[in-house]
């Protein structure tokens, strides 16, 4: 296997990976699953959200699922392992690791979109913090949903 596929195979299991444990999470009832993660200078963070009926919601608004705060850390720990994981692949293939994946998965498609970032989002900025993008980006799709945007 060369270094290319390899560390591209270890990206594409990770964000199935990261899809697949939200889905799981969320329940039925779920259109559209958004993950937000960061990598940047090592820290590693994982948010997904959720379109449900056409409504926007955070993984601790869900109404037909278990959103209780020791379900919520098993998700999001098992969503920063696979962002170790991509982390370590990147060392392991010298490849770049990107500091911001965005993930968007249809569930009637079965598409998925992602968008990667590779240089500095927060760290260089004296206020903002991972939670702000990810709360930004939640709002944007929120706007989207609502017809705003």
């Amino acid at each position: 296997m060369n270094e290319k596929s390899g560390f591209e195979d270890v990206l594409s299991d990770a964000q199935s990976e990261m899809i697949a444990a939200s889905l799981e999470y969320a329940g039925d009832g779920v259109s559209d699953v958004y993950v937000y993660a960061s990598t940047e200078n090592g820290a590693m963070f994982f948010d997904p959200f959720f379109v449900v009926g056409g409504e926007v919601v955070g993984r601790g608004e869900l109404l037909n699922a278990d959103t209780s705060i020791p379900r919520q850390r098993s998700l999001v720990k098992f969503g920063n392992a696979q962002l170790l994981r991509l982390w370590e692949a990147g060392a392991e293939y010298g490849r770049p690791v990107p500091s911001q994946l965005k993930l968007h998965y249809v569930v009637a498609s079965g598409s998925l979109d992602a968008e990667y970032e590779y240089g500095p989002q927060y760290s260089n900025h004296r206020t903002l913090a991972v939670h702000d993008i990810s709360g930004r980006w939640q709002d944007e799709i929120r706007g989207e949903a609502d017809g705003r945007v």
